[in-house]
This record gives C-alpha cells, sequence and structure tokens, in this order.
C-alpha cells in the first residue's frame, strides 16, 4: 500500500486505531468517537509524511506535542505510546521494510522529553503589553500599541522580533496547556495579522527597486504570520513584494510568477504535514521553463524540527527566521 492509499483509506485505518487504543469506545457517546476518529487521522498523517520525508524527529516532534497538549486539557498522557503502538502496528503491514524499520526504531521514551522550542524567539525580551491586548481580546489596544511602538522610533524589524513573534509563541504555549481555547488562539493570531497591516505606509513608502519578491504560505493553515514578516521585510528594503497568503494552488503560483516575473519566490511552511506540498510547489516552478532563473527560498517549523530536511526540497536557499530571510534573499536575488 502506497503512502497516498494509506491516507485515501485514514477514517478506515482510524477506526481500527480508536479499537486498539480504546475497545469500549462504541458505549461511550458519538461526540467523543468523532473528536477520536479525527485526532487518529491528523496523527496518521503526521506519521506518513514521516515516513515520506524518512523523518523520524517529525514523528517524535508530534508525539512530543500530543503529549504536552493533552496534558493540558486534563487527559493522561501516556496515551500517546498506546497510540504510537496502535499506529505501528495497524499500519506495518502496509509499509515496505525500510519504513517499518523506521517505526521500530523509534523510542517511546523521546516522547516524554521537553519539546524543541522551535517558535521562540532568539531576539529580546518579551513585549507583555502587547500579549495582554491579545489576551483581553483588545484589538483596537494591540492596533495602538504597535503603532506607537514605531511612531517612537522602534523598527519593522525590531517589533516583528522583540514584541510580535514572543508573544504569539507564548500564545500557542497558552493554547497547549489549556490555559485558553484553539478559538483564543484563532483570534489572537487574526488580531496581530490585522495589526501588522498599521506598518504598511511605512513599508511602502521610499525608493523602490525594479526586483519582484513573491511571498505565499504552503497549505491552508491560518498561521501566515511568518511568510508575512518575511514579505514585509523585504518590502521595506524596496522590493516590489506580492504577498499571495496562504493556500494558493501550485497552478496558480506558477502562472502568478510567469506574469510577474519575481527574481525570488518566499515559501513558508508552519506544519510538517505540507512538506510533500512544498516539494510539488517548488518542482512545478523548476518545471516551467520562463521561471529558470528565479530563486526559491524557504523557511518554517518543520526545518527546525529536522534541518536534513532543508537539502531534500530543491531550494536555493534557506532562512531561519525573516531577517536572515531577507539577508540570505538578498544574495540569491540581488
Amino acid at each position: 500500500m502506497t503512502y497516498d492509499k494509506i491516507l485515501n483509506q485514514k477514517d478506515t485505518i482510524s477506526e481500527t486505531i480508536l479499537a486498539k487504543i480504546d475497545p469500549e469506545h462504541t458505549k461511550k457517546d458519538a461526540p467523543y468517537t468523532a473528536k477520536s476518529l479525527r485526532d487518529i487521522r491528523y496523527t496518521i498523517r503526521y506519521v506518513v509524511e514521516g515516513l515520506k520525508n524518512d523523518s523520524p524527529a517529525i514523528i517524535i516532534h508530534y508525539f512530543r506535542w500530543l503529549r504536552k497538549t493533552l496534558a493540558g486539557i486534563g487527559i493522561d498522557p501516556d496515551v500517546t505510546e498506546s497510540l504510537f503502538d496502535a499506529v505501528k502496528e495497524t499500519l506495518t503491514p502496509h509499509l515496505s521494510e525500510k519504513d517499518r524499520e523506521l517505526l521500530f526504531d523509534i523510542d517511546t521514551d523521546d516522547f516524554k522529553k521537553k519539546p524543541a522550542n522551535t517558535s521562540d524567539t532568539k531576539n529580546g525580551d518579551r513585549d507583555d503589553t502587547y500579549l495582554s491586548y491579545l489576551l483581553d481580546k483588545n484589538k483596537t489596544g494591540a492596533i495602538k500599541h504597535l503603532e506607537k511602538l514605531h511612531q517612537d522610533g522602534m523598527s519593522i524589524e525590531k517589533i516583528h522580533n522583540d514584541v510580535i513573534k514572543p508573544a504569539m509563541y507564548e500564545i500557542g504555549t497558552l493554547w497547549q496547556e489549556g490555559s485558553i481555547s484553539v478559538a483564543d488562539e484563532h483570534l489572537a493570531t487574526v488580531i496581530t495579522q490585522y495589526a501588522m497591516t498599521i506598518l504598511y505606509p511605512s513599508l511602502f513608502s521610499g525608493n523602490k527597486k525594479e526586483v519582484n519578491v513573491i511571498g505565499a504560505a504552503i497549505g491552508p493553515d491560518l498561521h501566515e504570520i511568518g511568510i508575512r514578516m518575511v514579505t514585509d521585510r523585504f518590502e521595506a528594503a524596496g522590493y516590489q513584494t506580492h504577498y499571495l497568503g496562504a493556500n494558493t494552488p501550485k497552478e496558480a503560483l506558477v502562472s502568478y510568477a510567469k506574469d510577474n516575473k519575481p527574481a525570488l519566490i518566499a515559501l513558508g511552511i508552519t506544519l510538517p504535514v505540507y512538506l510533500s506540498e512544498m516539494r510539488e510547489t517548488i518542482r512545478a516552478l523548476r518545471a516551467e521553463g520562463a521561471l529558470k532563473d528565479v530563486k526559491i527560498l524557504i523557511g518554517g517549523q518543520p526545518f527546525l524540527i529536522d534541518s536534513g530536511l532543508i537539502e531534500t526540497m530543491g531550494a536555493d536557499g534557506y532562512a531561519e527566521d525573516a531577517s536572515e530571510a531577507l539577508k540570505v534573499g538578498e544574495d540569491l536575488a540581488g
């Protein structure tokens, strides 16, 4: 069975796995079963993506994240070991020998280690004022705070690195610990996306280079702040930027790039489950003769989890954050 076939049959496979980890699930209410099956389907996607990319680190990182998330909502985190064993047992007959070895070499004791701090900021101190506005669901306060910081002379780079990044990381941590709801976390993201637009007048002022840069997030995930920061940083440096947001089909991206002739395309990814989609997007761009001279820059959390994935994407460069993206991108695009 190929990876695609496993994913196409994930509903049936999920039911088998649920029966293994909770034989009594049929006696529980429908919402419990629906949520359990949904979570198991998501787990299968992560495991398959780890196998496709020959990356046990992706699988281990996911189960570390799951343990912490379950503990935050009062569920015994040890269920992650049972889930992994059930997934391994159910998928094994359908996998190659190489994939089976990868799964069986994973030590579930590694799930108990602290998740890698892949989203933390390396610069400055957390701005608790901005964070407090997000936690209070105060869009006006958040916007005015960023606006005042910028008016008082704080650079866009410093606002990104020392205000927005650490605040959003803390929001993610609070959600994972169960201190705030997923709706609260989504609202904080939307507020931040909107608040960032108050910096646009300074981004679009000044002299501009006749060099186009396209920025896009791979996959439908809501959290596209990272690639937006990258695109904004290029705009502030004088480039003509085209921010396409998330979930742009690769065919549409290729067509748009052909029409607008960028020197650089920056692609961001937030979750490992979109790695294959990023790789396919890059292949589609490479296959278009009119784009043979366009440079491709990539970044995102999955490459912090497993740096070995960078070389498998077929891009021209990689950057860990927006500041590095501008430096690397300028070298590539000129």
